[in-house]
């Protein structure tokens, strides 16, 4: 399971950086809007909050901040996206 968490964790913060992510958080939020629709816009901020970070950390290369990101993508649904946490915050 592990390794699929870390896999997962990957393609997300992967999708993040690309021109996809936009239409990827949306199936993402339709997809909470239907499982959990009480938490479906709290998610749809933390994706964002997420896809943010991503990018800061990239135009940082920060490539410490980015496996952490990767780690939180694949160990929780939604991923828990704090500011704060990584170097490009400090």
């Amino acid at each position: 399971m592990t390794v699929l968490a870390q896999s997962v964790g990957t393609i997300v913060v992967t999708l993040m950086t690309t021109d996809a992510w936009q239409r990827t958080r949306e199936g993402l939020t339709q997809f909470w809007r239907r499982m959990q629709p009480e938490r479906a816009e709290t998610v749809a901020a933390e994706w964002e909050a997420g896809h943010e970070d991503v990018l800061a950390a990239l135009a940082a290369n920060d490539q410490e901040t980015l496996n952490e990101l990767r780690a939180r993508c694949g160990a929780s649904s939604p991923p828990r996206f704090r500011r704060g946490h990584g170097r490009q915050a400090r």
